[in-house]
């Protein structure tokens, strides 16, 4: 079979009355990536899954949400063995850098022949090999009677087609020298730690070792390209450019050196009079393009030149990539004692500093505190109780605490918001409220110098607040605006809405200064009274981006924009591939749809037209919430587990579990 390495999938048939499982099969490489995998993860997950091995061969068997399912698409499963080291989402972004560069890399040199590498050819049928080298008619089994597969692998009756073993592979050897200066900072170290990875790939091909050192560094040595060696290829930057006395040195040490099969000198302007010196096979030119969206990419050998423009990975992949952060931090799982109700989402500060959730028996909150990746907080948790005959409405953090906004008979307690208290009920054309319900009003505190605002959504669109001031006496309920859809607090003392009129959508920036105006920008975006919408916004220059929902159902379709109040809008429609659904909008260099899958347990990004991987659960999600103030997401599973998870970080910063007994929603 072509290929290095191939996971498969099956679904075996069910007995009747007893559902189906899920097995994850993979081989070689692969297997060991899947190894890999299962020993990241929980003890509670591990346990659902049965497993079973042969030589180079991992099967596990179980449900489907307990798997660890290899996360590339289909088209870069030939680099899965060079992706293990790196997360879901950064393996997908470094992957299509690879699968654009192989082919410009040309065929291998063999020194010693002065010619190409000659294909390998078929000796024998074994009972012990890798399983990319399975026999066809074996992989008919897996298919047909996946039982017997499994049964034949366990007992060592697969079939091997025994490739002829190469001459003199022990001496190859691949040598490359990096430029460190400071031509190459930035963008073109990914297309070096792409080639580094790629190198090292066609040097174990070839049954040999691939060495490589720094420009910048003479004498100095690394071997190969996992994940640790290429976080020193990244670390080994340098302001000094390539000048004589370092040629004069590197000279010297590659002629000390026994015979390589190829030479490659990486980051090094080509010019008109061919390689740089006779030492070296192969050099590569990287420049960025003009806009800096792409690199330029040249590469010349004895036999030619060949060329391409490499698109970049997006903005926050690649500064992980560049960063060394392959793998996001791992919070560690934290048992909470105080059992989390699964009625309302968990709600994460605008800072992301805390996280509220609400506990069961309905009249109490636990206010948690998040800590960046790799960090423990001092800080103790913090429960906010109220009346028990009292239903919550809606929660908001002020800048100190958790604040909560509680109906208790014709009053509304507006608990831990500054000098507001208790304030009369308005009446349902004034303030649409649904107590009980699971889902809260959107609500958010601004603070001002002489005081705040609390501003509420009700279920009606309209925009009202209470401010406080320096008197004790709170002011009476005020309406901002109707027909609002969407709220976004962008910061402590700001907030973005958007709204309806006149089928255009309409935003407006509020903060809590006295005497202020509201800016409401019209950016000429289609939208219906009813439309879903989503947003974020940036406190600099006023930068937004939002989606609205232009067809419902499966699957759906979104309209995303993004621009600046009064400059250009640029929009795109974003259909959604099955299963998907969107809960967020995300703006950094661009803007991207949060997505959820309920059936897979997943969350990921929309980036153009690929999905993103982030991150999956053990057991279903039940309620989840987007701060996109901090690109964060809280969220409850099932089996009532708090995890927090920061986009900007690409890691889960805090998992706390209750007990697992009961399925209840209370």
């Amino acid at each position: 079979m072509n290929g290095s390495t191939i996971p498969w999938r099956w679904q075996p048939v069910p007995e009747s009355g007893i559902a189906a499982p899920q097995a994850a099969v993979a081989f070689g490489d692969v297997a060991e990536s899947l190894l890999k995998r299962l020993e990241a993860m929980s003890a509670e997950r591990r346990s659902a899954l049965m497993l079973t091995a042969g030589e180079r061969l991992l099967v596990a068997l179980g449900p489907e949400t307990a798997l660890p399912w290899v996360e590339l698409p289909e088209a870069l499963m030939p680099w899965h063995d060079c992706l293990s080291g790196f997360s879901a989402e950064l393996a997908a972004e470094l992957g299509e850098l690879l699968r654009r560069l192989a082919p410009a890399l040309g065929g291998y040199h063999d020194a010693s022949r002065g010619d190409e590498l000659a294909p390998q050819g078929l000796d024998d049928l074994r009972r012990r090999g890798p399983y990319e080298h399975l026999l066809a008619s074996e992989w008919l089994l897996a298919d047909e009677i996946p039982d017997e597969f499994l049964r034949r692998a366990a007992s060592g009756e697969h079939l091997f087609l025994s490739p002829t073993p190469r001459e003199r592979q022990a001496d190859r050897r691949i040598v490359a020298l990096f430029h460190a200066g400071n031509w190459q900072l930035g963008a073109p170290r990914l297309a070096h730690l792409a080639l580094c990875i790629l190198l090292d790939r066609r040097a174990k091909a070839a049954g040999g070792e691939f060495h490589w050192g720094s420009l910048q560094a003479p004498g100095e040595w690394r071997v190969g390209a996992e994940p640790d060696e290429l976080k020193r290829l990244l670390r080994a930057r340098a302001y000094r450019n390539f000048d004589q006395p370092l040629y004069q040195e590197w000279h010297k040490n590659l002629s000390e050196l026994p015979l390589v099969d190829e030479c490659w000198l990486i980051g090094y302007p080509l010019d008109k009079q061919g390689l740089l010196a006779p030492q070296f096979t192969h050099q590569v030119d990287i420049a960025p393009t003009l806009r800096g969206e792409a690199l330029r990419v040249a590469i010349r050998d004895r036999r030619g030149e060949r060329s391409l423009t490499l698109p970049l990975p997006s903005g926050d992949a690649g500064a992980a990539l560049l960063q060394g952060r392959f793998q996001p931090g791992q919070a560690i799982v934290q048992t909470e004692t105080r059992r989390f109700s699964l009625r309302h989402a968990p709600l994460l500060s605008p800072n992301g500093r805390h996280v509220a959730v609400s506990l069961q028996g309905g009249y109490a909150a636990l206010m948690l505190p998040v800590s960046k990746p790799g960090q423990t907080s001092k800080q103790k948790a913090r429960q906010l109780q109220w009346h028990k005959a009292g239903c919550l409405l809606a929660q908001a953090f002020t800048s100190k605490t958790l604040g909560a906004v509680v109906q208790h008979g014709a009053q509304l307690s507006c608990l831990q918001f500054p000098r507001i208290g208790k304030v009369p009920l308005p009446p349902q054309a004034e303030l649409h409220a649904s107590p009980g319900s699971a889902a809260l009003l959107d609500a958010a505190w601004l603070s001002g110098k002489s005081g705040g605002r609390l501003y509420l959504r009700d279920l009606s669109g309209n925009l009202v607040y209470w401010e406080s001031g320096r008197s004790a006496e709170t002011g009476p309920m005020r309406r901002e605006c109707d027909g609002v859809l969407a709220l976004c607090q962008i910061d402590a003392v700001s907030l973005l809405y958007a709204r309806s009129q006149d089928g255009q959508l309409r935003l407006g920036w509020l903060d809590a200064s006295p005497g202020r105006k509201t800016a409401e920008a019209a950016p000429g975006i289609p939208c219906l009274a009813d439309s879903r919408v989503l947003l974020h916004a940036l406190p600099q220059d006023r930068r937004f981006a939002c989606a609205v929902l232009a067809r419902g159902g499966e699957p759906e379709t979104w309209r995303l924009y993004a621009g600046g109040a009064g400059g250009a809008i640029d929009g795109r429609e974003c259909r959604l591939p099955p299963g998907w659904r969107a809960i967020g909008v995300q703006l950094t260099d661009k803007p991207r749809l949060l997505l959820v899958h309920d059936k897979q347990n997943q969350i990921a990004l929309l980036d153009e037209d690929k999905i993103l991987p982030l991150h999956q659960t053990a057991s279903p999600i039940v309620r989840l919430s987007y701060t996109p103030s901090c690109a964060g997401i809280a969220l409850l599973t099932e089996q009532r587990e708090l995890i927090v998870y920061s986009l900007s970080a690409r890691a889960v910063i805090l998992h706390l579990q209750n007990q697992t007994e009961g399925k209840g929603h209370g």
